[in-house]
């Protein structure tokens, strides 16, 4: 996968570009089912009309540049990019986002982003904003493409036992405790937490250091674990089934302990990375 960074001031002027991109845009934090529909629906018509699926996020997330006080991430960054790779996103966009990008009217963000990136169509989620003030939305955005002879196409909200499925909400049920299996209904997969090797503190119990993303609220959880070299990462959206069983152990000072349910030696010296598929609380 190819990631491009886009400055929110470009240093040249914008020429045309010959390239067909078709581009989805958003939040996409923990790729939970609702965008995974998002994606999906990106690829098909990218693969229909000949373009090159691609996505675009915002640096830092606008939740994060308007509040010092928006919630952790379900998603490291690494874990995002991942996440694109692995469900098929070709080129990753990612729009450096400041006061001088938050001020642009939405027509001028779609002008710019159209020549930019030489659009051949936009797909988004039917409640996505753009814009200064977010006054851009769905019907103005497929007003343009439509002037423009683009392709563009919009993906329902998912829903789950009547509820709009979002990182919102899922960031919400990881502060109860045996919400977690709801989580992997909601992500379509188990939710993954990463760490790196602080030391062993018995023969099948190992302590990391947190990632910064969103934690469970402290407990016991039962899953299954990863882990490997500096330079080795597991998968986001696809966990091996074949991986070791665990026990998680989260205390309420946000430290972490892993505990290996199977016969199994650890390799030394100790893997640096691990990561953790939270299944079920105990």
């Amino acid at each position: 996968m190819k990631v491009e960074k886009l400055p929110a001031t470009p240093l040249l002027p914008l020429l045309p570009c010959a390239q067909k991109t078709l581009l989805t845009m958003g939040n996409f934090d923990g790729c939970h089912l609702g965008h995974q529909q998002l994606i999906q629906t990106t690829l098909a018509l990218a693969a229909q009309i000949g373009a090159i699926p691609s996505a675009m996020i915002f640096s830092p997330p606008p939740a994060h540049y308007f509040s010092n006080s928006a919630p952790p991430r379900l998603f490291t960054p690494a874990q995002q990019l991942r996440a694109f790779h692995e469900l098929g996103i070709q080129t990753l966009f990612i729009q450096e986002f400041n006061a001088a990008f938050a001020s642009l009217p939405y027509q001028i963000f779609y002008e710019r982003i159209r020549d930019q990136l030489g659009l051949a169509g936009i797909v988004v989620g039917e409640d996505f904003c753009f814009g200064k003030k977010r006054l851009g939305n769905t019907e103005k955005l497929e007003t343009l493409t439509k002037r423009d002879h683009l392709h563009f196409s919009t993906s329902p909200c998912c829903i789950s036992d009547s509820e709009k499925i979002s990182s919102s909400s899922i960031r919400d049920l990881l502060k109860k405790t045996h919400a977690i299996e709801k989580i992997h209904k909601l992500l379509g997969r188990p939710y993954l937490i990463e760490g790196t090797a602080r030391g062993v503190l018995a023969s099948n119990t190992v302590s990391l250091q947190p990632e910064a993303q969103l934690y469970p609220k402290p407990g016991t959880y039962r899953g299954s674990c990863w882990w490997g070299t500096a330079h080795q990462s597991p998968s986001v959206m696809y966990p091996d089934p074949t991986l070791a069983a665990c026990t998680a152990h989260i205390s309420p000072t946000g430290s972490l302990e892993v505990e290996i349910e199977e016969d199994i030696s650890l390799p030394a010296p100790l893997p640096a990375k691990w990561g953790l598929y939270l299944r079920s609380a105990v």
